[in-house]
């Protein structure tokens, strides 16, 4: 689910049956269907992950099992966003975009050569990590709010990612026995992590994963 800031009353969720709208604090839903016949699947997808561009809320990306899809007018109209390195319907876990400069995104998206983190180029973007095993996947990366070029990413194998500058490289923070879902940060010192391990599993950082309980 996403929330539009600072508009909290309004608010989209995703789910395995589309994507749904509300405008008065999620009262009520309307699922959004005004989509071209040829991009029907954008319907029916499983949908993993809701960013707006931090300078221009109309515009939103839904991170999909079909790849990426965008709208640019509040979500009434959708299209396919494909471009340079991301295939035709890979499924994209998710997408973060750089606070600092909204042209700035990153993508992960799984392929038959396995996961990848792919990063915005221009109109495109290229690849900045693979992962070595073909049946891991790249579950979630996020961007430090405080310290942007700082990145982390969590696979499907349980490794924590992180880069230290702007995702042109990678190195293992840590390696847990099941995947890393989701990462938080506390707004007040980003040092601080919160990470979902598994099911029902959370671990903290107090020092940017280095050491976790």
């Amino acid at each position: 689910i996403g929330i539009l800031q600072p508009v909290e009353s309004l608010a989209y969720a995703a789910s395995d049956g589309g994507v749904f709208r509300s405008s008065d604090n999620g009262c009520s839903w309307k699922q959004l269907t005004n989509i071209k016949d040829d991009q029907k699947k954008f319907l029916s997808s499983d949908v993993f992950e809701v960013q707006f561009m931090p300078d221009n809320p109309d515009v939103i990306y839904m991170a999909t099992n079909h790849g990426v899809y965008v709208s640019v007018n509040s979500g009434d109209e959708w299209r396919p966003f494909i471009s340079g390195a991301l295939g035709t319907g890979d499924p994209v876990y998710a997408i973060a975009i750089d606070p600092e400069n909204s042209q700035r995104m990153y993508i992960t998206a799984t392929s038959a050569s396995g996961g990848r983190i792919l990063k915005s180029q221009g109109l495109g973007f290229y690849v900045v990590h693979s992962t070595i095993d073909k049946l891991d996947s790249v579950l979630g990366i996020w961007v430090d709010p405080f310290s942007a070029n700082t990145l982390y990413a969590g696979t499907s194998s349980g490794l924590l990612l992180m880069s230290s500058d702007y995702g042109e490289s990678w190195e293992v923070r840590k390696e847990f026995s099941e995947p890393v879902r989701d990462l938080k940060m506390l707004p007040s010192d980003t040092r601080v992590l919160y990470a979902t391990v598994g099911i029902g599993n959370i671990f903290k950082s107090a020092n940017q994963g280095i050491s976790w309980q």
